[in-house]
């Protein structure tokens, strides 16, 4: 990232690549809340935007849509497979199914979908940091999620087969015969 004029971003556009920072966010977003979804997919769509807003670029926004197209047509795929992740796809992108599902309710919501996530995030930090595990905290996640109107966000999840109590790490999908369903 420090040879600035190999980069094609820094030559063309005059920002330097910091896309592979995106899955450090990611990491640091779901250490530092507890919150969990889809392994760290909350943490992902975030530090999409953030990279956009500190090093946005045609480069790294046409990666963005690329990985946002690939995580839809895998959604489609899934539901087409009776709720069945794709099996051409390696385990460890199964939560491309989350991510989509993240942005369509991003989308739904309207701009102030992450603020008022966090606000109902920030309720719960004292549960979410002494729950007793992965599941537990997906399950308090949920309930955060639940509480923005207008989404029904556990409908939509039980719509698309995803466990209400069992967070995808959970149910240990890059393990030998994980059955490739999210329930």
């Amino acid at each position: 990232n420090l040879i600035l004029d190999r980069q094609e971003e820094w030559t063309k556009h005059h920002v330097p690549h910091v896309a592979g920072l995106i899955e450090e966010m990611a990491h640091n977003f779901v250490a530092a809340t507890h919150a969990q979804f889809g392994w760290e997919m909350m943490g992902w769509t975030i530090g999409t935007e953030v990279t956009m807003k500190v090093a946005g670029n045609p480069i790294l926004q046409a990666q963005i849509d690329r990985t946002r197209q690939g995580q839809a047509d895998a959604y489609d795929r899934y539901k087409a497979a009776g709720c069945v992740f794709p099996a051409d796809l390696p385990p460890n992108q199964v939560d491309r199914i989350h991510a989509f599902i993240l942005w369509e309710c991003e989308q739904q919501y309207g701009p102030s979908f992450w603020p008022d996530l966090f606000a109902e995030l920030r309720k719960e930090y004292p549960r979410l940091s002494t729950a007793g595990g992965r599941d537990s905290r997906y399950q308090i996640t949920i309930e955060c999620f639940d509480r923005l109107p207008g989404l029904n966000f556990s409908g939509r999840l039980r719509q698309a087969q995803i466990s209400l109590v069992t967070d995808v790490k959970s149910l240990n999908p890059t393990e030998p015969g994980w059955n490739r369903k999210l329930q």
